[in-house]
């Protein structure tokens, strides 16, 4: 077992129950924790922190890691222990806020490409490298649309460098923002963010789907 502090950047909505991802403070890396059952979700119980809150964003948790679970779309994955998590820090202080620099990707693709999804055979031969990205948007949008399934979503359209995206929001905060709103595209402001505020998204590629693995911003975090 081993216990590492984590800088939380995401706490998004996976079926069964939550994805949480975060860069370890000692400057390891990033950590997506899962819990020892299929699909590897972790339950909203399991993210309750010491003082009975809920992870957030930006929050300095610890967190108990049983064994490393990679696998060829999800490197990152570590099975956690039936610990509780703990609370160090909330938010993260400025002394983190060189780590989350230092961790940007600048673009202008991600995960290889501009396309919302890689297909499963591109790892066929080839494991992925890495499925988290840090990324500070020049260019912000909402978009309410419905999925192929006809469920209501929103898709966030932003531009890292040149590289224009355009992802499913998963972010169970955010959305709850914006879904109530018509269809159709939105400034920034629709979710209530200013020009000067200091926006990050975290970009997480999704597990096997239908053929593809899926893109997704898994958080929208605004700096302190």
């Amino acid at each position: 077992m081993s216990e590492v502090e984590v800088i939380c950047l995401a706490n998004s909505r996976k079926p069964g129950g939550r994805c949480v991802a975060g860069l370890q403070v000692s400057g390891a890396g990033w950590i997506r924790p899962l819990g020892d059952r299929d699909g590897g979700a972790v339950l909203v119980r399991e993210t309750v922190l010491d003082d009975g809150s809920e992870a957030g964003v930006l929050d300095v948790i610890r967190v108990s890691l049983a064994y490393p679970k990679p696998d060829r779309y999800q490197p990152e994955n570590w099975v956690l222990e039936p610990q509780p998590w703990k609370l160090v820090r909330r938010p993260t202080g400025p002394k983190y806020g060189q780590l989350l620099e230092e961790n940007l990707s600048t673009g202008p693709d991600l995960f290889g490409n501009h396309a919302d999804r890689i297909s499963m055979g591109a790892f066929a031969e080839q494991p992925n490298t890495k499925s988290l990205a840090l990324v500070r948007p020049n260019r912000l949008e909402w978009l309410r649309e419905q999925n192929w399934k006809g469920a209501e979503r929103v898709r966030v359209l932003f531009s890292v460098g040149n590289g224009d995206h355009a992802l499913w929001l998963t972010d169970p905060i955010w959305e709850r923002k914006l879904i109530s709103l018509d269809q159709g595209l939105y400034p920034r402001k629709a979710a209530g963010l200013t020009k000067d505020d200091d926006v990050l998204l975290t970009v997480s590629l999704g597990g096997p789907f239908r053929g593809d693995c899926y893109k997704l911003v898994a958080a929208v975090i605004v700096l302190p």
